[in-house]
Parts: C-alpha cells; structure tokens; sequence
C-alpha cells in the first residue's frame, strides 16, 4: 500500500521536498533558515546563468523575500503565532509600518524582474509569489488601520534611516494581472462601443434586438478583433522585408519606404535601365536635400529665438521599452505553448501505459484496507467524501499522536462527563499580557510553501544546459503525473463507493436488486425550481437590456500616472489625516484595486467592497475611478439617479434589477458600482414619497451590498461634492470607508503646473512656476487645466513670443477664486467622520502615554 501511495502522489524526491510543509518542533519556518549560505562561486555561477533573461534579478528578490519572511515571527499549521512577545502599545505601528515597508520594496522588486523572465514555470512561481505578497501588503495596511483608526500612514523617520523617499513606496497594480486578459477586455470594450452605437442608430430600439445583435455578432466581431490585433514586431520585418523585395528589388532597396510606391510608379513606364538610375539618383539626392535644408532652418531659427526647439528625446524612449516587452512576452509565449503541447502528449501517453495499472493496483488496495478496518471494527467503513480528500485522506502521512487518537475515538470514544454540582469552578483564565498580538496570517503559510518550492529545485539548479530558458521536463511531467493521478482517484473512489454499498447490503442478508426500468407514475414528485426574479433569462440578456437602460458605461482610457500630485511633509497636515493625491492613490490601490484584480488577494485579505469619494468639483474623483477600473480591468455599471430616473419603478422591478446586476457583476467580474450625486440618494430631508424620489435607491443599494458573498469581486464607489446635504449615518451605513479629496496644495500644484506644461513644446519660457502655485491656492486640477487651455490656445502658441506670468494672472483674475469659508466646511464635516474621530482620540490616547512615560523617565 504504500508503494501505491507513493506512486499516486507522484512522490519523487524532488516532488516531495517541494509540496512538504516543513516543520521545526512546534514551528513553522521556511526550510531556507537552516540553509547554509553557498560559496560565493557557487551563488555566483547560479545567479549569473542567463542575466539577460533576469534571472539574476529574480534569485536576488527571492533572497529579498526569504530574509524579511525569516524575521517573522514563528507560525503554527493554521497560521497562529507561536511564542510572540506581546509589542507594546507605543511601539506596535513602528513594528507594522517597518514590516509593510520591507515587503513593499519586494513587491516591486518582484514587478519588475517578471517582465524581463521568460521561462515559463519560474515565471508562473514568480507570479504566485507577487500574488502572495501583495496579499501580505494588503493585510499588513489592514492590521495598520484596524490598530490606529486610520487610512493613512506616514513613515518620514523610517524612510529617513532606510535613505528612501515617499516616492519609493508607490504601490502599482501589476501588470500582467492586466496583461493576461487584454484580449478579452479589449474584445468586451469594443463589443460595448459597438452595441452602444447601433442603439443610437435604432429609433426604438428593444432589448430582444440588443440580444439578437450581440448573439449573432459575437463569432464575427471576435474575427475583426483579431484582425485588429497590432502585428508583431517579426511580423513587421516581414512586412518590410516584402516590400524591399518586391518586382523591382534592384531599386527598391535603395529608396526609403514612405517614398517607395512613388518611385515605383513613376519608374514604371518603358524607358531604359540608365535613365531609371539616373532618375531615381536624382529624386533621392532632392529628397536628402530637402530634408537636410528643412533641419538647417529650424536650426538657425531656434538659434535666432524666432521657434522654440522641438522637445528633446529622452534617455528612456517608452516606445522601446515597449516593443522590448513585446518582444520578451513573445519570446514567453512561444515557450509557453511549447511546454502545454508537450504536457498534453505527455498526459495521454502516461493514461495510455500506466493509467491501468495504477488504477487497479489502487482498488486492490482499497478493498484490502476495507478488509482490514472490517476485522478490527466489526463492521465495514465509511468511505471518505470528495470534500474529506477521497482515499487521499487514507494515505495521507499520519503521525503517532494522531494515530493514537484515531484508535482511541475508534474503540473508546469518550463522552462528556456532566459537572457534579460539588465539583470546583474551573479557573478563569490568566489575564492576557498588554500590548499587540499579531492575528493569524495564511498569506504567511503561502509565502513559505512558495520559498519551500523554490529552495528544493531552483536554488542549486545548474542551467548551463539551457541558454534559450525553454520549459524543465521534470516538472512538466510532476503536472502531468499529479493531474492524471487525481483523475484515476476519482474513478476509483466512485467505484469503491459503488461496491461498499454493495458490501454493506450483502452483510445485512439483503439481495442487491438493481431500480426498475420503470418507476409507477405514483411515486414520482415533480421538483419544484424556484426562479429568481430574473426567471431564465441568461446574462447576454440581461448584459444587453443594462446596455440598453444605459447603465453600463464604457471606461476611459485613464491611468493611474496620469494623476498628479505631490506628498505633503507638513506634521499637521499629516496629525489631521489629510490626504494628498499619492495618498489617495496607494489607499485605492490597496483596499479595491489589487483585490479585485486578482482573486487570490481579494480571498487572502478582509473584504472591503464599500468606498465614497467626497471632495470638491474637480478634484479627480471621477478620473480616479476610470483609472482604476481601467487598471483591474473591471465594468463600469451606472447606478446614479439621473440615470435611473424613471426607470425599474416598483419594489418587484427593484428586485430584478437586483438580481441582474449580481447575475451579470458575478458572471463578468471583477465589476464595480458607482453611484454619483449621492447627495441626491440620501438627503438631509427626504422628500415626499414618489416613484422619482432618488431616495428610494438608498434601501437599494442597502439590499445590493448585503447580497454580495465571500468571493464576489464587486465594488460599490460613490462619489459626491455635496456631502453637506446628505444625511451622514445613513450615507456611512452604505460607505464604509470614505477617501477625501481636498484641493491641492502648494506641493502638488507645482506638479500639476510642470507636467501640464511640459506637455507642450514650451522650454524656453520665462514662467516662474512656484509664483503661479501660489497664485492658484484653492483651485482643483480641473481649474488650473482650465486656465492652461484659455491662455496656451492654438493661436498663442503659433506666436513667436516667451510665455509669461503675466498672461496666467490675468486668466486668473477673471476667475472666481475659492472662498476660505468652503475650504473650513469641507474640513468640519471631514472631522465628523467617525473614523477620523476614533484616530483623533487614539492620537490622545498617545500623547497622554507619551506624557507619562516621560514623567516615569524623569
């Protein structure tokens, strides 16, 4: 038996060392702790086979990854620490900010060195291990805010020790997150533009030929997309390489590729072979002359200040640096389909040669443990379920504690013994020592199984035998060996179940009598299916009948880069929470953007799927949401009240729509939910009761979010710049987590002044941009963009003439400047959050520990 056991669980040496959890005493540590340092000859040879393929990269961030995750603190099985000295309440967001810095640095280092790896297997425990530790980031920032009460957290004194910038610790979404699931995203945002367009062209359009059209266009659409595919960088040699070679080769490859067809057109009639030399001579040297002249121009121009320079090229082209991704994702793709043609070969020969065997050696097995567990219980036993593992859960690797137990529940089971009234009180247990205890962590158990499988194969694997990093045999077939053994525990577990049942009828004298053919009409009861609102309809129904109401909207091609802001280095700007836009964009990132783009963090970490946008016009709310539904790839779905209005009227149509949404969010997730003017959904005085009162959505979106379950990645964001109107409780019981956006300041002004400036060919100027950040305090992104467009027009910039201040100032005088006593609002009702007050008084709560611990010190 345990030869079959370990034939099925494919258990060679270098497969075992890999999926064992490795255990010290009552500790979990990762294997790597016990691990001597190699030679630095050793290390060296490893690291630097193939650099150029980042492999040197990918040992060092993993080496990264083994140090801060040997400092953690020990883990039992179910991820509960093991001997953690409790951290003191004033030492306990030092200890949280240090680690969450640590794995931040990692999490990029990871990021980067994925794109340059191609082979395929490192490539795919590269991407768990990013999975893994931005699930750790994530639940670290959740531990940090449940302990002070706030979204924010500022590490100036840390920074300052490690020699690190705020800038450092910008948290991107990765990108091949996005990168696996561009052609079905780009195929869906193009199906929407479309169906949005020929609703516009119909005069009364229905939601039957919404379907219909969706339907019947589905196959051909997916053809003109991949019609519509850029070409790939070989494929644009070969389409050079055509021309070059086309009928007259002898001309061609002289001729630059813009001026070919001309030439060729002209070179076309019947003249000699000279005269067409002696002409096409003469159209190349004009052609160099005139563009030689046309440089000279602009040279003496620019020298005579008539034309400002054209913007100089950058060390960095991102154009390069993209078509060098291109490249190395082809390169990955290649091996990649090369790797899972062979697993299939691979997988149909192994059933084919030794699925047989392995399949009856397994039941002979099976029946003689039946046997077995019959002589020593006296009766036959239950059989493991799928859920229980099957007859993995008979072979798996018991201890001598647990098989003592086993024995003992199975001929003593013990009952519970009833307290006697004399019998003593049990003790109360020992007062828990103060300060902070670290909460399980699975995302821990997953990083250590991911450096275990490291440590077994990749550390010391010598690859001087594979220069073009083509896919390891060995590991191709473990995969092929583990997935068709699982298959063959499965038909022999239906099978074994099939006999015990039989077995257990023989014993009990009764005759196996196989159902009749046919069962009388009596005995028969009809199930009863209960539909939901939404009945039968299937979600390219109910996709179109949403695009139709027009409550799905298309996403706008936003980055998250393309929002600018600075950080802000003020001690009361960051004592009284306030954010700025780098802020913002790395608490957004954390709690909605990397769950739901990856299903691994958003099981590995708290659910948040509630957020509110408050802050004035112009600020970024709305391009914050565009950007990150645009970097998780996620639909957009409408559910503000001007979009709702007069539409799905009734508590029944409520409820559909209910349904639909969930139906539609599950099937094409991740999905996210906005809802705009929320000031409109929950007003300080509702008013009379009305099938168009927007209040009558606050009980719906109540409803939405208490139906959503553990796995459903769908986001609620709201967003609002009147929350002065809205009634605060009823809002917060809908928003769990509001994200503010203030006007910004000083240092995030001067940014958004460089990089508006710097999108126009303006270098020689004489604008003095700190002057103009100060002159524009209290205006939103959207203000000063506006005072750019009016001054910096067409016409302005065709003049020959410097650009001043002086021309800004005058925009700015006829603008309404922003009063101080809207500024003083938005802060008053921001300080009536209640999270703000809870870290406000945990703030208190500090100092006055500050307070003591000074005086105990004097």
């Amino acid at each position: 038996m345990s030869r079959v056991a370990s034939t099925l669980d494919m258990s060679s040496s270098k497969v075992k060392k890999r999926d064992t959890l490795y255990y010290r005493g009552s500790k979990f540590e990762p294997k790597l702790s016990k691990v001597k340092e190699p030679d630095g000859d050793r290390r060296k040879m490893d690291c630097s086979i193939q650099p150029g393929f980042g492999n040197l990269k990918w040992h060092q961030a993993i080496k990264q990854l083994f140090d801060i995750v040997k400092n953690e603190p020990p883990i039992d099985q179910n991820g509960q620490t093991i001997q953690f000295k409790p951290v003191r309440q004033e030492q306990t967001l030092d200890y949280l900010s240090e680690k969450f810095i640590n794995y931040v640095l990692v999490l990029q280092k990871l990021s980067d060195c994925l794109p340059r790896l191609i082979h395929p297997q490192k490539r795919r425990l590269l991407k768990k291990c990013i999975e893994s530790t931005a699930a750790r980031v994530c639940e670290l920032k959740h531990q940090m805010i449940q302990w002070n009460k706030c979204l924010y957290h500022y590490f100036d004194d840390l920074l300052r020790d490690m020699g690190l910038t705020p800038d450092n610790l910008e948290i991107t979404i990765p990108v091949y997150l996005l990168k696996d699931r561009h052609h079905i995203l780009s195929m869906r945002q193009q199906l929407l533009a479309w169906m949005i367009q020929r609703i516009e062209a119909l005069s009364d359009p229905k939601v039957e030929d919404i379907v219909n059209m969706y339907v019947s266009s589905r196959e051909s659409f997916d053809i003109k997309i991949n019609a519509n595919k850029p070409a790939s960088p070989i494929e644009k040699e070969k389409e050079k390489m055509s021309v070059r070679t086309s009928s007259s080769d002898d001309i061609n490859r002289y001729v630059p590729d813009f001026h070919c067809q001309t030439v060729i057109r002209r070179l076309s009639r019947d003249v000699s072979e000279m005269t067409k030399l002696i002409k096409l001579q003469s159209w190349c040297r004009s052609w160099h002359a005139k563009k030689k002249t046309k440089r000279l121009r602009e040279e003496e121009f620019v020298s005579l200040g008539m034309s400002f320079p054209k913007r100089m090229v950058t060390l960095i082209n991102q154009e390069d640096l993209d078509e060098e991704y291109n490249e190395q994702e082809a390169k990955h793709a290649e091996r990649e389909d090369d790797m899972m043609n062979k697993k299939q070969f691979q997988y149909e020969q192994f059933l084919e040669t030794k699925g047989l065997d392995m399949a009856w050696e397994l039941k002979m097995n099976l029946t003689q443990w039946l046997l077995e567990m019959m002589s020593l219980q006296g009766r036959l036993p239950d059989y493991p379920e799928d859920e229980e593992g099957g007859c993995d859960a008979i072979f798996q690797e018991k201890t001598v504690e647990d098989l003592e137990a086993e024995i003992e529940a199975m001929f003593r089971p013990r009952k519970a013994k009833k307290q006697s009234k004399g019998s003593k009180k049990p003790k109360k247990p020992a007062p828990e020592d103060p300060g902070w205890k670290m909460p399980p962590s699975s995302n821990l158990m997953s990083l250590i199984g991911l450096l275990n499988e490291y440590d077994s194969y990749w550390y010391y694997k010598f690859e001087r035998d594979n220069p073009f990093q083509t896919f390891d045999m060995d590991l191709v077939m473990d995969e092929v060996q583990s997935e068709a053994g699982k298959i063959i525990r499965q038909q022999v577990d239906k099978l074994m179940r099939y006999e015990l049942e039989n077995m257990k009828l023989a014993l009990e004298n009764t005759v196996y009598k196989s159902a009749p053919d046919k069962i009388p009409t009596q005995k028969l009861k009809t199930a009863t299916v209960k539909l939901g609102p939404t009945g039968e309809r299937t979600v390219e129904e109910l996709y179109g009948e949403l695009v139709l109401m027009g409550l799905v909207k298309p996403v706008n091609s936003v980055k998250m880069k393309d929002i600018i802001g600075d950080h802000n280095f003020q001690r009361a700007a960051q004592r009284e929470c306030i954010p700025t836009i780098p802020d913002i964009k790395n608490i957004v990132t954390l709690l909605l953007g990397l769950p739901l783009s990856s299903e691994f963090v958003h099981k590995a970490t708290p659910i948040l799927n509630t957020m509110l946008f408050a802050g004035p016009p112009g600020t970024g709310k709305t391009m914050l949401l565009h950007a990150i539904c645009r970097e998780t790839g996620s639909n957009l779905i409408d559910l503000s009240p001007a979009t709702l209005n007069g539409k799905y009227i009734g508590t029944e149509e409520q409820n559909y729509l209910k349904a639909a949404l969930l139906k539609v969010g599950k099937a094409l997730e991740p999905t996210v939910f906005y809802v705009d003017e929320c000031e409109l959904v929950f007003p300080l005085k509702p008013g009379p009761k009305s099938d168009d009162n927007p209040a009558r959505w606050a009980s719906f979106l109540q409803g939405l979010m208490k139906k959503l379950k553990q796995g459903d990645r769908m986001a609620l964001i709201g967003l609002t710049h009147l929350p002065f109107y809205c009634k605060t409780k009823s809002l917060l019981n809908v928003f769990k987590n509001v994200i503010f956006f203030p006007t910004p300041e000083y240092g995030s002004r001067t940014a958004m002044w460089k990089a508006l400036l710097a999108k126009l060919p303006l270098l020689r100027t004489n604008l003095n941009v700190s002057v103009l950040s100060k002159l524009t305090e209290g205006y939103s992104f959207r203000e000063i963009q506006f005072v750019i467009d009016n001054v910096l027009h067409a016409d302005r910039l065709s003049r020959c003439r410097p650009i001043t201040n002086d021309e800004f100032i005058q925009c700015l005088s006829m603008m309404s400047r922003p009063s101080s006593e809207t500024t003083q609002a938005w802060l008053d009702w921001y300080d009536q959050i209640p999270m703000v007050q809870a870290y406000k008084a945990w703030q208190d709560v500090m100092d006055e520990m500050d307070r003591l611990l000074e005086q105990a010190a004097k």
